[in-house]
């Protein structure tokens, strides 16, 4: 009778600590968040060659509002996306526009997606891959 019990402690013990194990080993996977590429925000100052982001959480999947600092090589690639600022029957099929720009042509409170060869998730300077501005056409 007492070598049944030891062998059910035994057995329980083993059972118990397979299953906190795997527990904790999905609790971690769980914590465990993607690599963010690009950030989209406001430019909130310019300086020489960097700019600085106000970048919201919940568009960026940070969870909370960030701040970046943001540098420019020479290998970085600028885009102005050109749109209607309203659309109507007679632009609908007015294609939106790219045009090659520079760092001279964002503004300060300029709304950017900026892509980086880097996680972004735990970090707050970095270089720009490339810079896209969205800009709003008169009709």
């Amino acid at each position: 009778m007492l070598k049944r019990n030891v062998l059910i402690f035994i057995a329980i013990i083993i059972a118990v600590g397979v299953f906190v194990f795997f527990v904790f080993k999905n609790k971690q996977k769980k914590a465990e968040l993607p690599p963010v590429f690009s950030i989209v925000g406001e430019i909130a100052q310019i300086s020489g060659d960097s700019f600085q982001i106000k970048a919201l959480g919940v568009q960026n999947g940070f969870g909370k509002d960030k701040d970046f600092l943001v540098f420019v090589a020479s290998s970085t690639v600028f885009s102005n996306i050109e749109m209607p600022q309203t659309i109507s029957e007679e632009n609908v099929s007015q294609p939106i526009l790219a045009k090659k720009a520079g760092l001279f042509d964002l503004k300060i409170n300029d709304n950017v997606v900026v892509e980086s060869d880097i996680n972004l998730r735990n970090i707050s300077e970095f270089t720009a891959k490339s810079v896209q501005s969205a800009k709003n056409i008169e009709q």
